[in-house]
C-alpha cells in the first residue's frame, strides 16, 4: 500500500514539473514577443521621425511662398491621423494574443480532471 502511495505520489510530481516546464516555455515565448514587439515599434518610430522631419522640411520649404505655416498645420494634421492609426493597430495586436500560459492551465485543468476523475463541463471548467 505504502509502495503504490509513493508511485502516485512521484507520478504527481513528475506531472507538475511538466506543467512547470511547460509554463516556463510560455513565459519564455511571451517575454520574447513583447521584446520583439518593443523593438520593432522602437525601429519603426525612429525611423518614422527621421522621414517625417526630412519630408516636413522639405515640403515646408518648397511650399513657404505659397502657403506659409498652412504647411506646416496641414502635415501636423496628417501625423496626428497617422500616429491614432498606428496606437489602435498596436492595441488590436496586443489584445488579439493569447493569454499568458492558457496552454499550460488548459492542461492543469485536464491532468486535474484525468487524476480525480471530473467531467469538464461545457465551459471547459
Amino acid at each position: 500500500m505504502l509502495a503504490a502511495l509513493r508511485r502516485a505520489l512521484a507520478a504527481g510530481y513528475g506531472l507538475l514539473l511538466t506543467r512547470a516546464e511547460s509554463a516556463g516555455v510560455e513565459l519564455a515565448q511571451a517575454r520574447a514577443q513583447a521584446a520583439r514587439w518593443f523593438a520593432l515599434a522602437l525601429a519603426a518610430g525612429l525611423f518614422a521621425l527621421l522621414a517625417a522631419a526630412s519630408a516636413t522640411a522639405a515640403l515646408t520649404l518648397a511650399l513657404w511662398p505659397w502657403f506659409g505655416w498652412l504647411t506646416l498645420l496641414a502635415l501636423a494634421a496628417a501625423y496626428a491621423v497617422l500616429a491614432g492609426y498606428l496606437a489602435r493597430r498596436v492595441q488590436r495586436e496586443v489584445r488579439a494574443a493569447p493569454p499568458l500560459f492558457a496552454e499550460t492551465l488548459a492542461e492543469l485543468q485536464k491532468d486535474r480532471a484525468a487524476l480525480f476523475g471530473l467531467q469538464e463541463s461545457a465551459d471547459g471548467r
